[in-house]
């Protein structure tokens, strides 16, 4: 049978409502049906001047209900409710082309079970920071799902397309394994012998690290473990010298800034800080106009800092611990995660500059709104900051930040910053 448009909706609606009843979990005391108000959902079914809808839309319904399918309620000789009858739910879903959401998660169940073997049986990695950080958000992911699924709701980043799901776990899996930078296509072909595939989804597989994991962005997440679109740069200016065996390159002695490829940092021999402070810059219009003056080397972040920037900020901590290091972002939410990610990843002891409540209110004819999804942001800070049993002076300063932001429900780019 083909089915018309009005077919397809009745029935996918009644089973939707079937399908998130207690009558499905078999927890109902008493005997349910499911019913469509057809006013309520075709209101064009109404209009007396439409004839020829009402005329199809009854010969459409009344097929259904010969076919055993659904009950007809009439009400001034029109059809006023349709009524699922259950006894044939087998015949609706193979006539729907619909997997039965029991199917559905009896595999996906099924699918956990292995992926939670395969990340516990991985010999290589054990107990280093990266498979210990990637193990945590996918049990995460997959404990909660699980729970979502004995309480009868859906299974988060799973559009009903079992392949694509599975592709996602395929480039999740993957991340245990790559030890050096990697180009998307590259990795795509080695997966899916197909250049293109992960690039249609990287987005959906970011979305769920940024869900179950500590991030301050979306849109580069995949980055932080070598999945690459272009080769990265790290990209320096001010007082610094970069050694490359019996080359010197004095950034004192060059106006602006070099920026440092994959190959370049792989034979950096060496480098020397000749002033007092590294400060590490959020933005790109904020870095190139930021003087450096006799103390400074600046380090480019590009808003989200790869493992190439963390690497070299580590070895640069690695000579001169007794420096200053400084973080200048945003003085909005996704400024201040940016700030505690670049922390918690670099293990370096970052201060913030430029971004305090003086420096906010001072700019404030620059400053933007509040969204709602940033005060949640902000808030979620706010509670991280107070969690601290002995908050130190950064800590504090983080906050009176943060709170001036929520009380005048203002943000600032630091662009706007001079």
């Amino acid at each position: 049978m083909k089915m018309s448009s009005v077919q397809k909706k009745v029935l996918s609606k009644l089973i939707d409502q079937y399908e998130n009843s207690v009558t499905f979990t078999g927890k109902n005391k008493i005997r349910q049906s499911f019913a469509i108000n057809v006013g309520k959902t075709f209101p064009g079914y109404q209009d007396d001047s439409d004839y020829d809808f009402y005329s199809s839309f009854n010969e459409d319904i009344k097929e259904m209900a010969a076919r055993g399918w659904v009950e007809i309620s009439e009400k001034h000789r029109r059809i006023d409710k349709i009524i699922l009858i259950q006894d044939s739910l087998e015949g609706i879903y193979e006539a729907l082309g619909r997997r039965p959401r029991k199917d559905i998660q009896s595999g996906m169940l099924e699918l956990f079970e292995h992926l939670e073997e395969s990340i516990y049986n991985r010999p290589e990695g054990e107990g280093s920071e990266q498979y210990e950080e990637l193990k945590g958000i996918y049990l995460d992911y997959i404990n909660k799902q699980k729970k979502r699924i004995e309480e009868n709701k859906s299974v988060e980043f799973f559009s009903g397309d079992m392949d694509e799901y599975r592709d996602i776990w395929k480039i999740m899996l993957a991340l245990f394994d790559l030890k050096e930078d990697v180009f998307v296509r590259d990795l795509s072909v080695r997966l899916f012998h197909d250049s293109k595939r992960l690039e249609k989804l990287i987005d959906k597989t970011g979305r769920i690290f940024y869900e179950f994991g500590e991030f301050p962005e979306k849109d580069h997440i995949l980055e932080e473990y070598g999945i690459i679109r272009i080769p990265s740069h790290v990209c320096v200016k001010g007082n610094i010298e970069l050694v490359f065996g019996d080359e010197r390159i004095s950034m004192r002695n060059i106006p602006g800034d070099i920026g440092l490829s994959g190959d370049m940092l792989n034979v950096l021999s060496d480098l020397v800080i000749h002033g007092k402070r590294i400060v590490t810059i959020e933005n790109q219009t904020a870095f190139y106009r930021y003087d450096c003056g006799d103390e400074d080397a600046a380090v480019y972040l590009a808003g989200y800092h790869g493992r190439q920037k963390r690497d070299f900020l580590r070895k640069i901590y690695s000579e001169y611990p007794h420096l200053e290091y400084c973080h200048f972002g945003d003085i909005d939410a996704g400024g201040f995660y940016i700030y505690e990610h670049l922390r918690r990843k670099t293990g370096i002891p970052f201060k913030t500059m430029k971004m305090d409540a003086d420096i906010l209110l001072k700019h404030r004819e620059f400053t933007k709104k509040l969204t709602d999804n940033d005060k949640k942001r902000i808030q979620n800070l706010i509670g991280y900051y107070k969690s601290k049993p002995d908050p130190d002076e950064q800590i504090l300063k983080n906050l009176e930040t943060l709170q001036t932001m929520l009380e005048n429900n203002i943000k600032l780019e630091q662009e706007a910053v001079y």
